[in-house]
């Protein structure tokens, strides 16, 4: 935009004027704003690539630089240190705010360009249905499929996952497990489409030693059952052949029967379990039932 002024003396007629001419260069910096979704880590942040999201999606010949700030006013001690942006950790859910300078020593402090920073849905267990020692199935919300599970057994942690090769893929949101360590802990992995880090969850797998003989050597001394702590409603009940229940398990024994019956030795012979439980609320009751050879000497 070009303005003409013409300037004479005031009260003093000139026959010749001067004449000034400014030119005055509009340009209205208008940045894109972008968006980007990574991974997050346990700690529940991630990596994110600023300038790669960024400044592609503005390039204009008559910008000069961009920074990358974590407040919209563009306060110094919120500025991203150059070093950063291109590697910048953070949780997701969060907004970085970018100063655009141009040519004409202009800037876009009032219409800060800016960054979304997102994340992938993960999946979530809806639920674990343990069946007998041999089979599970999990039930998935949630993230993208197909999925990638992995069970692995004993308690494992975000520190010891397992390697690629573990895990089996599946299209829907139940998947049925094989399961060949017997009774036991289970850990279990599942990783979405997005192949972030994986989710983790546990089950157990409940079985009973059929002989009892507690005579102190470190074998068969006890019948335990410790995994229906983790059940839903878990009941663990012995009977002798007569149908009297003569033990009744619960947290406070750790549902762990040692051979007696109100505090004295019950005869050798055949006596009959019964256990039954839920693996999540509002699961069918799972029940597993048989004998159990006691001998007393």
């Amino acid at each position: 935009m070009k303005f003409t002024y013409y300037l004479e003396q005031q009260g003093t007629e000139f026959p010749e004027y001067e004449e000034i001419t400014v030119t005055v260069n509009i340009f209205q910096i208008k940045p894109k704003n972008t968006e980007i979704t990574e991974c997050i880590d346990y700690s529940g942040k991630g990596y994110f690539n600023l300038k790669k999201s960024f400044e592609p999606a503005n390039v204009n010949s008559n910008y000069t630089g961009f920074e990358y700030y974590t407040d919209a006013a563009f306060s110094p001690q919120s500025r991203i240190p150059d070093s950063e942006i291109s590697n910048y950790y953070s949780a997701p859910g969060k907004t970085v705010y970018v100063k655009i300078s141009d040519i004409y020593s202009c800037d876009n402090r009032l219409n800060p360009g800016k960054i979304q920073l997102k994340t992938y849905e993960l999946p979530q267990v809806k639920s674990i249905d343990v069946k007998g020692e041999t089979s599970a199935t999990i039930e998935i919300e949630k993230g993208r499929k197909p999925y990638s599970i992995a069970v692995i057994k004993g308690k494992h942690t975000q520190n010891d996952l397992p390697p690629d090769s573990a895990y089996q893929q599946f299209d829907t949101d139940r998947a049925n497990i094989e399961i060949n360590g017997g009774r036991g802990f289970y850990t279990v992995f599942i990783k979405s489409a997005d192949n972030c880090l994986p989710v983790i969850s546990y089950f157990t797998v409940i079985a009973v030693n059929n002989v009892l003989t507690p005579n102190g050597d470190g074998y068969n001394d006890s019948v335990e059952v410790p995994e229906l702590n983790n059940k839903i409603n878990p009941v663990f009940q012995i009977y002798d052949r007569y149908g009297k229940k003569v033990f009744e398990g619960n947290t406070l024994n750790n549902f762990t029967w040692t051979g007696k019956s109100g505090g004295f030795n019950l005869p050798t012979g055949t006596y009959w379990y019964y256990m039954t439980w839920q693996d999540y609320d509002g699961a069918e009751n799972d029940s597993l039932q048989g004998w159990i050879l006691l001998k007393n000497y």
